[in-house]
């Protein structure tokens, strides 16, 4: 799932402001929290989901 500007996580604790990146495995979005302080947010990208490796990928 790509999150689209606005898209409030954690009940609306942080709201996604934009995308600063994607890579090969990821996507890395700019939210803020209530108080509008800036936090990365790393997901693993739609697709890998339903990949083998998806349990690996998953590790900190």
């Amino acid at each position: 799932m790509v999150l689209a500007k606005g898209h409030q996580l954690c009940r609306g604790k942080y709201t996604i402001e934009k995308v600063l990146g994607r890579g090969n495995f990821r996507i890395t979005y700019l939210p803020r929290d209530r108080k509008g302080e800036p936090v990365a947010l790393k997901t693993l990208k739609d697709e890998l989901h339903y990949s083998q490796d998806f349990e690996r990928l998953q590790q900190p």
